[in-house]
C-alpha cells in the first residue's frame, strides 16, 4: 500500500488542526493576567508580573496554563525577594536587554547593581 496525498488520516488530522487552532473567544487573556497580578499566592503574582512585563497573550486557558505551570519554579525562586526589587529588574531588563529573557533571567540579575550593569552597556558600544 503506497501513500497518497488523499489519504484520510492526513484529512482528519487537518480538520482536527484547523478547530484546534482557532482562539478560544470566550478566554480573555488579560483578565487571566490581571487574576494572577492579584492573586494572594507571591510565587503566582510574580508570574503574572513576568506575563505582563513580556506583554504576552495567551490564545485559549490550556495555553495560559501551561505557561504558568512553565514559570512556576523561577517564580518560586525569586518569592523570597521584595515584589518591588523582582519588578524592578524585570523592568530594567524589558528596557535594556539585547537578548530574550524569561523569568529565570530576572533570577540571574536580581542580586546585580542594575546602575553598574547599565554603565558597562553603554562603555562597551
Amino acid at each position: 500500500q503506497t501513500k497518497t496525498k488523499n489519504n484520510p488520516l492526513r484529512k482528519t488530522f487537518k480538520n482536527n488542526a484547523e478547530e484546534t487552532s482557532a482562539p478560544d473567544i470566550s478566554f480573555e487573556s488579560e483578565g487571566y493576567i490581571k487574576k494572577l497580578r492579584d492573586d494572594p499566592k507571591k510565587h503566582i503574582r510574580i508570574v503574572g508580573d513576568y506575563f505582563f512585563f513580556k506583554e504576552i497573550l495567551f490564545e485559549n486557558k490550556d495555553q495560559a496554563s501551561l505557561n504558568l505551570k512553565r514559570n512556576l519554579r523561577a517564580a518560586n525562586d525569586l518569592s523570597s525577594y521584595d515584589e518591588l526589587r523582582v519588578n524592578k529588574t524585570m523592568d530594567w531588563l524589558w528596557k535594556n536587554a539585547d537578548f530574550k529573557w524569561t523569568l529565570e533571567t530576572v533570577g540571574k540579575y536580581i542580586d546585580e547593581d542594575l546602575s553598574k550593569l547599565k554603565t558597562n552597556k553603554k562603555q562597551n558600544v
